[in-house]
């Protein structure tokens, strides 16, 4: 048992040793094929990518118009309602049974209005960020290819929990996309 925790150790020693001297010498080379290895944080790409923010700004333009829009047919909606349930007392079965309808339909209709907002606003959206994600991927590509990375990750999902920062090619990855570097640090994953 004493032989298993002393090789362990030793063997914890030596991959601590190793590691900290890969820190320092990026690109990781994967285990001797001399294969890079690389990551970015794709949601700062989108974030800082020319022409991104002018495409969240329209969207969110046209966003605001549609739900101005739905604002209206929901307060029109309320006061139908709230109109039947201050008169409903007074009314005929006949008469109470048109203003249940009309209020169904008119929920009906602002109902399907969302519906069709919510997927024309999908489809800006993916028509406004399309471009902008496809030169983000010519960007990696043309640098994986360039520089010679195996592999390149992404940090946005969560599913790196720690890496060099030596290793981060979002800079790189904006720079051809023609973005100047910033001020501020990039996240470091898993933080």
């Amino acid at each position: 048992m004493r032989t298993i925790v002393l090789a362990s150790a030793l063997l914890t020693g030596v991959l601590m040793v190793q590691s900290a001297g890969a820190q320092s010498a990026p690109p990781l080379v994967a285990a001797g094929n001399g294969a890079k290895i690389g990551y970015v944080n794709s949601e700062r790409l989108m974030q800082d990518a020319p022409g991104a923010n002018e495409a969240r700004t329209t969207v969110q333009r046209e966003y605001d118009k549609y739900r101005a829009e739905l604002a209206l047919l929901e307060d029109s909606i309320k006061n139908l309602v709230n109109d039947y349930q201050q008169k409903q007392v007074m009314l005929s079965p006949d008469a109470k049974k048109k203003q249940e309808d009309m209020i169904r339909a008119k929920q009906a209709a602002f109902t399907q209005r969302t519906q069709q907002a919510d997927a024309a606003l999908e489809k800006r959206s993916q028509e406004l960020l399309q471009p902008v994600m496809d030169r983000v991927n010519k960007a990696l590509n043309d640098l994986r290819k360039e520089e010679g990375y195996a592999l390149i990750l992404n940090t946005a999902g969560g599913t790196i929990v720690s890496a060099d920062s030596a290793l981060d090619l979002t800079t790189k990855v904006l720079a051809k996309l023609g973005k100047p570097a910033t001020a501020t640090p990039p996240k470091k994953p898993g933080s």
